[in-house]
């Protein structure tokens, strides 16, 4: 089943707003650390810098740090990104004893859902499979886009990791590779005893003859 959703334009606003945030995420990119958190109100977002930009790789948000900071949305988001906003101030304000019990607390109080539906399933049922060996996952507009791009995930099959020259992957039904860019020390295999971070890459393609998409990519586990 594939559902098609528009771009979100939201508009910035202009008098910044307030949201006290634990830190959940941080995922490599070439120059940049995505940094993802989610609110105390179970809100997932993903804290960009005033200019729009992910945070400088030497950021000193780490996972499971508390934050009071000051925002506001991040105008025309492109879907499946929905969860950009343009972070104005941070003020440090604890460290979580444990993200996972954080997380866990959230879900108790039907603030923040954990999947448990087989990978296919997530994502609104967008993801679509490459036809290599093993397949990565991807999601493109023509066959439709989630609202989101992040999910907590307790996988229905073990995870296998699997390393490829400089790469870590984790091996889903023997036959989905999906790439790990966190910055834990991998793990042999992630089972449902885990709450996996699965996120969707920005648009990309290869070259401009390509149609863009967003490939899916793991981020870490509690």
């Amino acid at each position: 089943m594939f559902l098609q959703s528009p771009v979100v334009t939201t508009q910035s606003q202009a008098t910044p707003q307030e949201m006290n945030v634990m830190i959940v995420s941080r995922t490599r990119m070439k120059n940049h650390i995505c940094v993802g958190a989610v609110s105390r109100c179970g809100r997932t977002v993903r804290l960009l810098n005033e200019q729009g930009y992910n945070q400088p790789t030497d950021t000193s948000l780490q996972i499971g740090q508390f934050y009071d900071i000051t925002y506001t949305e991040r105008s025309n988001k492109l879907a499946p990104h929905t969860e950009d906003i343009l972070v104005h101030s941070f003020a440090h304000r604890g460290q979580a004893r444990s993200a996972r019990a954080i997380l866990f607390s959230h879900v108790k109080n039907n603030r923040v859902r954990i999947f448990k539906d087989p990978l296919d399933q997530l994502f609104d049922g967008c993801l679509q499979l490459t036809d290599t060996s093993p397949a990565s996952c991807y999601m493109s507009q023509a066959t439709g886009t989630s609202s989101f791009s992040t999910v907590f995930w307790q996988p229905d099959r073990d995870l296998h990791h699997q390393k490829n020259f400089t790469h870590d992957y984790y091996i889903y039904d023997n036959r989905i590779k999906i790439k790990f860019i966190g910055f834990q020390f991998p793990l042999a295999s992630l089972t449902s005893q885990h709450i996996v971070r699965l996120s969707l890459a920005r648009w990309w393609s290869a070259d401009e003859l390509e149609e863009k998409r967003c490939y899916l990519q793991l981020s870490g586990w509690y």
